[in-house]
């Protein structure tokens, strides 16, 4: 019985890889994402990662990030931030920043400082510094407390 459950979780997973990288709809595509996202079959991950790196709409790019964030696999950080160096799309970039908000506890703090000491780029600067102003961890207050000098 469990076998044959991942083995359709499987099949549902290749499908909408398939929807998610070749319907012509950017609406479609970002409901394939969504149920990507909610399915745990071996292909899910890579295929969202596959969308957030290649779709040719910006918007389909950033809900990839997101879902990939909630998603909680080991491998989102790394990509999340990898998307911030290669992204051409401000927004997407933009919204890779509020992605790292939605990794797993404690993960998202210490990116989002490093974020905000280290990037060049000024707006993803400011987009690192207004998350950590809305978190109640106490590392984002230590980063404030240093950056006021306090």
């Amino acid at each position: 019985q469990a076998r044959h459950a991942s083995t359709l979780r499987g099949h549902g997973a290749r499908f909408l890889s398939g929807v998610a990288h070749h319907d012509p709809s950017p609406d479609i595509r970002l409901k394939a994402i969504f149920s990507l996202s909610q399915n745990d079959g071996p292909g899910a991950v890579p295929a969202i990662i596959d969308v957030a790196k290649t779709d040719r709409d910006p918007d389909v790019r950033s809900q990839a990030l997101f879902w990939l964030a909630q998603s909680g696999a080991e491998q989102a950080p790394k990509v999340i931030l990898a998307r911030l160096d290669e992204d051409p799309s401000l927004e997407v970039r933009k919204q890779a920043v509020f992605a790292i908000t939605q990794l797993r506890k404690g993960q998202s703090v210490p990116l989002l400082v490093r974020i905000a000491s280290e990037r060049r780029d000024r707006e993803i600067r400011q987009q690192a510094i207004f998350w950590l102003g809305q978190s109640t961890d106490p590392r984002a207050t230590d980063f404030f407390a240093k950056v006021l000098g306090q």
